[in-house]
């Protein structure tokens, strides 16, 4: 890492209209210490170095630098999105209100300083330290930043000059030109294809200054139905992850066909999130350490959606097994030469259909839960905890799907100017139609002998 540029920390992607700021939205039974509950949130950040820092431009490159301003508001009011300069501002914002014996918490935090698994153990640390109740001066295991420092100067005690290099390991390092020639094939892929919308086929350009609000909603399976597709998963021998990205495209094919059928027959792209930690270097603070990769599908081409799942998950196997998230930095190099190359990164190839992405069991470390599978501390139980992701620019909607307290659920983020929500709606009831029927109950035994990790 010889230099520090902006899309380590995904400010090409921010924007007035998209700002790339996470919204998370927590519901506790009980009536909250409030006290109590902003030192241990101040205690909690201070242990995460970069929720407590601004940017500074120096000479073209983003610097970090230390900043004690923390941002808690009892509100009633709770916005339903806002940006986050992370020039002006920390990365972090905390709106709580008190409702008899209710508390709720949205918390906007910067796609830059954490990704979802950061913020799960952001929570959970708040949520110990607010149990703990030793909320004094004490910094806890947090470390120091330098005033000015660039990330790739940091020191090693914070980890922070890894970010980035995946915990490359020799022999993945002699891998390396393969690596990148799967990288250039997965580039060329990209810009190849001319990738359908969900929303409208032709959009008017935004004003100059215009800012979107964009929309949120979730959709919530019961613990029945979570447990089906647990069985399913098992009993078919297909990974969950593999089942949902299958069902989600089955489910955009469908809503093609019926309102623009003259689209459907082309491809269709997800974009899907690769957490890049590993066990050998474990990080211990909130940071964004996840990659992307895009897949291009026609479901059209498949006889059920069971079909589908076993072609992506030879695919998703390959991509793992050789870390092809690194293409998301070969993509990211192309569109930061975008002025130079516009013809080739005109708007209809640069169109995402959605977001998916399985964050598995949250929490599932955590020394809170209780045998229900909420998390517990003092008088507070966290009854739900959805986390909707950003909706990046040429995408009308993003969703992640995360398993709390043994039931899935879907949050889905998506721009009022491509979807309405009539359309949002019925995209997630089919989708959870489609992964509650979609799978056979059995596969053939060829494939059941495959290792599907």
């Amino acid at each position: 890492m010889k230099m520090v540029d902006f899309e380590r920390y995904m400010l090409v992607d921010d924007h007035a209209d998209y700002p790339m700021v996470i919204p998370v939205r927590m519901s506790f039974h009980g009536v909250a210490n409030r006290e109590r509950l902003e030192k241990a949130f101040e205690k909690t950040v201070k242990d995460h170095p970069l929720l407590r820092a601004t940017l500074e431009d120096v000479e073209g490159k983003p610097v970090w630098s230390a900043c004690p301003d923390i941002h808690f508001h009892w509100s009633e009011k709770v916005p339903r999105m806002i940006r986050l300069d992370l020039f002006q501002s920390t990365g972090i914002r905390v709106y709580a209100h008190q409702r008899e014996e209710e508390l709720e918490i949205t918390l906007f935090i910067h796609h830059s300083v954490s990704d979802g698994a950061g913020i799960c153990q952001l929570v959970d640390d708040w949520l110990e330290a607010y149990q703990g109740g030793e909320t004094g001066d004490d910094p806890g295991f947090g470390t120091e930043i330098a005033s000015t420092g660039p990330l790739a100067e940091t020191t090693d005690e914070t980890g922070l000059s890894r970010r980035g290099r995946f915990g490359m390991s020799f022999l993945r390092y002699l891998l390396r030109p393969f690596q990148e020639f799967c990288g250039f094939l997965g580039v060329m892929e990209f810009f190849s294809h001319h990738p359908v919308a969900l929303g409208p086929q032709k959009v008017e350009p935004l004003e100059p200054g215009a800012e979107l609000t964009h929309q949120h909603t979730s959709l919530r399976f019961s613990a029945q139905e979570t447990r089906s597709l647990v069985e399913h998963s098992r009993r078919t021998g297909y990974k969950l992850n593999d089942m949902l990205l299958a069902a989600m495209y089955w489910t955009c094919q469908q809503w093609l066909e019926k309102h623009h059928p003259e689209e459907s027959h082309r491809h269709q792209r997800i974009m899907i999130p690769i957490d890049m930690r590993n066990k050998k270097n474990p990080e211990t603070f909130v940071a964004n350490s996840v990659s992307m990769i895009f897949l291009d599908r026609r479901p059209a081409r498949y006889r059920s959606i069971s079909q589908l799942c076993w072609y992506i998950w030879l695919e998703m196997t390959a991509i793992k097994i050789m870390k092809l998230g690194l293409t998301f930095a070969h993509l990211i190099r192309f569109y930061l030469w975008r002025n130079r190359l516009p013809k080739l990164l005109r708007r209809d190839r640069s169109i995402a259909t959605t977001t998916l992405s399985n964050m598995g069991r949250i929490f599932k470390r955590s020394q809170l839960k209780a045998e229900s599978g909420e998390l517990q501390a003092g008088e507070l139980t966290l009854k739900r905890f959805l986390l909707f992701p950003p909706v990046r620019r040429y995408t009308w909607m993003t969703t992640l799907v995360s398993t709390y307290a043994n039931r899935l659920d879907v949050a889905a983020s998506w721009c009022p100017e491509g979807l309405q929500a009539e359309d949002v709606d019925e995209i997630l009831t089919e989708f959870k139609h489609n992964l509650l029927t979609g799978f056979p109950n059995h596969m053939p035994e060829t494939e059941t002998e495959q290792e599907t990790g």
